[in-house]
């Protein structure tokens, strides 16, 4: 997970030209870990922009 983060800063998020917003940032399990293996984990980042 912490490469989609540093992507989404280091990389989206500057080319992007949008700018955070002073909100929480959340994760979104889509499905569940007992359920599926690591690789076909999937999860939304919720990133709050101005």
């Amino acid at each position: 997970m912490s490469k989609s983060y540093q992507w989404l800063f280091a990389e989206w998020l500057p080319k992007s030209g949008r700018q955070l917003k002073d909100r929480v940032m959340f994760e979104e399990y889509l499905n569940n870990p007992r359920e599926v293996s690591p690789t076909e984990l999937l999860t939304d980042i919720h990133m709050p922009l101005v």
